[in-house]
């Protein structure tokens, strides 16, 4: 019996198609290698740009949510019509100045307006003085709504936009003080104090804006930088008075005159 087997070489064709379609299923295989990888990579790609952007959009969010907690047109430039941290009252000249540090929570500055401000003021009418009131905050730590701060910057609003109606409502000020361990008036209860001292529309906006909070802070700190440690403080051409009594601020101003 024979058999009849392929001779050398004699199965070479369908050797040859394997090979070649191995070749081929290694090169499908190699191409869809290479698109998953750019695939993944453009995945990689996208995700990292993403993630910068959804950085700088949330940064941006946070800025912007910062500046909407604080008030809108909050400064620390002086207002206007006032100079050096005060506001003058008296345009007379070569006649001694007064100077008064107060605190709109301070009980001790609201008994100084109720017993001195009308004398002090009226020496300021008649051009006796020059009278400065230098609104300061030291007392937000007994208020829960920082009211010395808002106080002083209301004053720094009638002082920019009614600098004639300053007097008046530096006086109802004290004359409606509130408690000292409370919270204080809100800010439409000292717009109204304004307006009633004669004040124009613009001062409430300015009122409730907070607009010279950071005016306050800055004459707070040159206070205490120059030695006022408490209000009220009262200097007379600079050197401080002891005795802030009527007699003794009179003795204080008849020295500086000379």
């Amino acid at each position: 019996m024979s058999t009849n087997r392929p001779g050398p070489g004699g199965d070479r064709p369908g050797r040859d198609r394997r090979r070649d379609a191995a070749r081929e299923k290694a090169r499908q295989m190699r191409e869809q290698a290479e698109r998953r990888r750019r695939r993944n990579q453009r995945l990689v790609v996208a995700a990292a740009v993403a993630a910068v952007l959804l950085v700088v959009v949330t940064v941006g969010a946070i800025i912007q949510a910062g500046r909407s907690s604080v008030p809108p047109a909050a400064t620390s430039a002086a207002p206007a019509n006032v100079v050096d941290g005060g506001v003058v009252s008296g345009t007379a000249t070569g006649v001694p100045q007064v100077e008064v540090f107060l605190d709109y929570a301070c009980p001790v500055c609201g008994e100084f307006e109720r017993s001195e401000g009308a004398w002090l003021q009226g020496r300021a009418d008649a051009g006796e003085i020059t009278l400065v009131y230098k609104p300061i905050s030291i007392l937000d730590r007994y208020s829960s709504t920082k009211f010395s701060t808002r106080a002083a910057s209301a004053a720094g609003c009638v002082a920019d936009t009614s600098p004639q109606a300053f007097p008046d409502f530096n006086a109802e000020m004290f004359a409606r003080q509130q408690p000292e361990q409370g919270p204080g008036m809100s800010d439409q209860q000292i717009s109204q104090i304004a307006a009633q001292a004669g004040a124009s529309a613009d001062t409430e906006q300015c009122i409730v804006d907070q607009r010279f909070t950071g005016w306050a802070a800055s004459t707070t700190d040159a206070a205490s930088r120059a030695g006022v440690n408490g209000t009220p403080t009262v200097l007379v051409d600079g050197t401080q008075v002891s005795d802030r009594s009527q007699a003794g601020i009179e003795a204080a101003i008849q020295a500086a005159a000379g």
